[in-house]
């Protein structure tokens, strides 16, 4: 495997981005984004060993840094949890494309990049598969957000500070009073019709985020068969998995990562694309 350093034009700006492409034709794209972290390879390299493990099965991959974080240029002030920066992973990917001339790809990420990549997923037909770690899923509904906002915020604080009232009050409108965020919400139940999406979470999740669990799961319940299997949620027994923060956690946080990615992105589509097709990025 190769990895070709490059500055991908956006808007005036240059995101900087890895491209690695292994030896042979590749079989499809792997789409990595990348929040604060070592540059181009996210804490610990994670994204690069998993470059590396793509490549030895025959995928190639970018990874990228969005605009105004480490390397990449412009300012950071652009970057928000409340926005998918769905224009710069498609500039990225569409970049990526052209340079390796596959079509098929997967979108990967965690945080704002798991976002990034469930965005991706819904807007691109050719993305066959997206694993998103730790996406934000929910947020506190219209009651909760006026408690927020009361006072200043001092109705909250002194809701959490007194033990009766956290019990009474806050736990039941933590639990039932939760939506999913529609950044996350409208693009997966988009993704779905025709990609396999998975959310990736940790046991440090199963009493901060599991009340978001249901929530995700009832969307997709609603959707047609076909599209609710493309669809997991798996918890990994691993601890840490935010900050990639053990080497066990990066170790199982790789081979979800990897299998999904080998799920999506089947051998026999390199035999497909070989019959003439196009990369969608040159259409």
């Amino acid at each position: 495997m190769r990895d070709f350093p490059v500055f991908v034009p956006w808007r005036g700006e240059h995101l900087a981005a890895v491209v690695a492409v292994p030896e042979g034709r590749p079989r499809g794209l792997a789409v990595f984004s990348s929040v604060p972290g070592s540059p181009r390879t996210h804490r610990h390299q994670v994204w690069a060993r998993a470059a590396e493990r793509l490549g030895d099965r025959g995928i190639a991959s970018v990874r990228f840094e969005f605009v105004g974080l480490d390397d990449s240029t412009g300012s950071s002030v652009e970057v928000s949890m409340a926005v998918s920066p769905l224009d710069q992973i498609l500039a990225v990917t569409r970049f990526a494309q052209r340079a390796v001339g596959v079509d098929p790809l997967v979108a990967a990420g965690n945080c704002l990049g798991a976002q990034a990549a469930l965005a991706l997923a819904a807007e691109l037909p050719e993305c066959t598969g997206a694993v998103c770690m730790l996406p934000p899923a929910v947020r506190s509904g219209a009651v909760w957000g006026v408690i927020e906002r009361a006072q200043g915020g001092r109705i909250q604080v002194r809701l959490r500070s007194n033990r009766f009232l956290r019990r009474l009050v806050v736990r039941p409108l933590e639990r039932f009073d939760l939506k999913v965020r529609p950044a996350v919400g409208e693009p997966l139940l988009r993704a779905l019709e025709h990609a396999r999406v998975l959310f990736l979470y940790d046991q440090s999740n199963l009493a901060s985020r599991s009340r978001a669990f249901p929530k995700v799961r009832a969307i997709v319940g609603k959707l047609p068969e076909p599209h609710r299997s493309r669809f997991e949620l798996r918890v990994l027994p691993s601890r840490g998995l935010q900050q990639f923060a053990t080497i066990d956690v990066q170790e199982t946080a790789l081979e979800a990562l990897v299998e999904w990615v080998d799920l999506c992105l089947p051998e026999d589509q390199v035999s497909m694309q070989a019959l003439g097709s196009v990369p969608a990025g040159e259409r």
